[in-house]
Formats: C-alpha cells, sequence, structure tokens
C-alpha cells in the first residue's frame, strides 16, 4: 500500500520537464522589485510577531558571542615577530577565513530566522 502511494505521487510529477536556460525569461518583475516585495514581507510579519523579533535578536546575539568566544584574539598579529612563511602566519591567514565564514553565517542566519520562525 505505500508502495503503490509513493508511485502515485511520483506519476503525478513525472510528466514536468523545466528547461533551466528559458527559465524566468519572460518575467515581468526583475530581482530588486522581488526582494523588495519579500523585504517588506518580512518587515510586516516581524511588526506583527514580536516574539519572531526577539528571536532573531536573541539569535544573533548568541551567535556573535560564539564568534567573539572562538576569534577574540584574532588582531594579536605582530608582522615583525612571525615569519611569513611560518606556521603562524598560516593559522592566523586560516583563523581570519574562519572569522569571515563565521560571520557571514552570522548576517545570514539572523536575516534568515524571520522567515524560519
Amino acid at each position: 500500500m505505500i508502495i503503490e502511494r509513493i508511485s502515485k505521487d511520483c506519476d503525478q510529477f513525472s510528466n514536468l520537464r523545466v528547461t533551466f536556460s528559458a527559465f524566468a525569461q519572460d518575467r515581468a518583475n526583475n530581482c530588486c522589485k522581488q526582494f523588495l516585495c519579500i523585504f517588506i514581507r518580512n518587515w510586516q510579519y516581524l511588526k506583527r510577531n514580536p516574539r519572531s523579533w526577539n528571536g532573531i535578536v536573541f539569535n544573533g546575539f548568541f551567535t556573535g558571542l560564539l564568534t567573539l568566544s572562538l576569534y577574540a584574539g584574532i588582531g594579536k598579529y605582530d608582522a615583525a615577530k612571525i615569519d611569513p612563511n611560518g606556521p603562524e602566519f598560516i593559522g592566523w591567514i586560516y583563523n581570519l577565513s574562519g572569522l569571515g565564514f563565521l560571520l557571514a553565517n552570522n548576517i545570514s542566519f539572523s536575516s534568515s530566522s524571520s522567515v524560519i520562525l
């Protein structure tokens, strides 16, 4: 019975074909208009649901504190003491790339939380 239901659900979509080269060619709205509509919708949602706003703010602060606890001493690089070919310099470069990754995640997570919540 379960296999029949799964095959029935799969057969519903067997005739769908999408050509990605022609996808959204004749759309009337550009990317800026679509972004503006989603931005306004999310702000209206946040105004109506203050608990979601509190969740987003808490999430931003919490991930910011986690990032700060991991990368608090990253700016203590002394160029005169560290050899550019040594392991300390390579570790510093990796720390900078990790910090950039976590900061980008912090921005994207807190902005997408309004949609998730």
